[in-house]
């Protein structure tokens, strides 16, 4: 697969790396919560706190399966593959997580394969790169996924089942997002609510991440409702949606302007945990479960330090 990177990638990617923190820990969490746990196996039970696991590979992002209660998508950023992820709660009020399948290779229009669903030289991007994945909003077998530094829109991979019974994945279009879709205006985080599609994009140059939303058809809506946008800084992702309401968390990279934490809308409500995707457990719009929050840590290429899938309790965003 090659590399088609523009100009204004290079020069957001280099403003990124400047921005790491060194000697970073790899939970940044309260102090009492920064204890990894291993991949697979159920999570020691500790009453109102964060529960960190490691999962073995950079999640740069999270989100939720509709169709399924309890299942997750997860990017293999440097895959670049989509990981099909199940949490289960287990009876003493735990966590398991189980691997439910991995999208690595999609067929294209031509018969050939491309990885992780991106054609080979796609310009204008890192297609080597998963950023993340989306339920099609119309068709419940498909999926909608985007590449790290992604402007235009999202691939749209369709399954189907082969003679022996195997469930593999075609490239069958883009999704394309109306409007300028500038060059450096770069898809951080997506999620449906209702009929709506809500992307946070930003530009990767220190200046504050922003808010779009759009229709199905991938047009542009003219207004957003004040309660749903987010904070004022850069290095800002998502999108969770519980109870009709939409959430961000901060990075922990060095340029964040405000108090690291969880926030609804930009009100701060969970101070202290980062990360770079947040997913709502049975989350469709009235879903109230835990929140589980991945943290891309630092590192580079296949042997970078792991990312870490983060539990917060759904206690810990009920309204006092």
């Amino acid at each position: 697969m090659s590399t088609q990177k523009t100009e204004e990638y290079r020069t957001a990617e280099e403003f990124t790396w400047m921005n790491r923190v060194e000697g970073l820990r790899y939970i940044i969490a309260p102090e009492n919560m920064d204890r990894p746990y291993p991949f697979l196996t159920p999570l020691e039970v500790v009453p109102g706190v964060v529960v960190p696991a490691s999962i073995g590979y950079q999640a740069l992002s999270i989100n939720h399966d509709p169709t399924m209660p309890g299942r997750f998508f997860m990017s293999h950023y440097y895959g670049p593959v989509v990981k099909i992820i199940k949490i289960r709660a287990t009876e003493d009020g735990g966590v398991e997580l189980h691997e439910d399948g991995v999208i690595a290779w999609a067929k294209t229009q031509w018969g050939t394969d491309c990885r992780g669903g991106f054609p080979e030289n796609s310009p204008g991007s890192d297609s080597k790169r998963m950023h993340g994945i989306l339920r099609h909003p119309e068709i419940p077998t498909d999926l909608l996924v985007w590449r790290n530094g992604e402007t235009q829109g999202f691939f749209h991979l369709s399954s189907y089942t082969t003679s022996d019974g195997m469930v593999k994945w075609r490239l069958v279009g883009f999704f394309n997002l109306d409007g300028e879709n500038a060059p450096n205006h770069y898809i951080e985080a997506a999620n449906f609510m209702g009929d709506v599609l809500y992307v946070l994009r930003s530009k990767q140059d220190g200046t504050p991440a922003w808010l779009e939303a759009y229709n199905l058809d991938g047009s542009r809506r003219d207004s957003i409702p004040d309660d749903l946008l987010p904070p004022k800084t850069p290095f800002l992702y998502g999108i969770g949606v519980r109870n009709g309401k939409l959430y961000y968390i901060t990075s922990v990279w060095k340029s964040v302007t405000v108090p690291r934490g969880i926030y609804r809308g930009s009100e701060l409500v969970v101070p202290d945990v980062c990360g770079d995707g947040i997913a709502f457990h049975n989350c469709d719009v009235d879903g109230d479960g835990d929140a589980y929050v991945t943290q891309y840590n630092d590192g580079r290429g296949h042997q970078a330090t792991p990312a870490y899938l983060i539990r917060v309790p759904a206690k810990a965003f009920q309204t006092p």
